[in-house]
C-alpha cells in the first residue's frame, strides 16, 4: 500500500468524519439543549486525533505498519465518534 494509497482513504475517511460530525452538529442544534461544550469538544477532538494517527499513517515505512495504524485509526475513530467522545466531553464540562 502506497502513499498514494493512503492519501486517498485518508481524504475518503475525513469526508465521512466531517459528514458525520454536521449531522452530530445539526442534531443537537435542532435539540432543546443546543450546541454545547462537550459537543464542540467531541467534534474537535475527532478531527485533532484524524490528524494525528494520519500524520503517524504517512511516517510509517513499511506496508504491514501502515495498514495496521489505518485500521487502529477506523476503529479510534469509530469507537470515539459513537459515543465515548461525549462521554469524556460531558465528563470534563459537567
Amino acid at each position: 500500500m502506497g502513499r498514494k494509497t493512503i492519501h486517498i482513504i485518508n481524504i475518503f475517511l475525513l469526508v465521512v468524519l466531517t459528514v458525520f460530525n454536521l449531522l452530530v452538529l445539526f442534531g443537537f442544534g435542532m435539540s432543546a439543549t443546543g450546541v454545547t461544550a462537550d459537543v464542540w469538544f467531541g467534534v474537535t477532538a475527532s478531527y485533532l486525533i484524524w490528524a494525528i494517527l494520519y500524520t503517524i499513517q504517512i511516517s510509517m515505512h513499511s506496508k504491514r505498519a501502515r495498514i495496521s495504524s489505518l485500521v487502529l485509526s477506523v476503529v479510534l475513530l469509530f469507537v470515539w465518534s459513537s459515543g465515548l467522545g461525549d462521554f469524556i466531553g460531558g465528563a470534563i464540562f459537567m
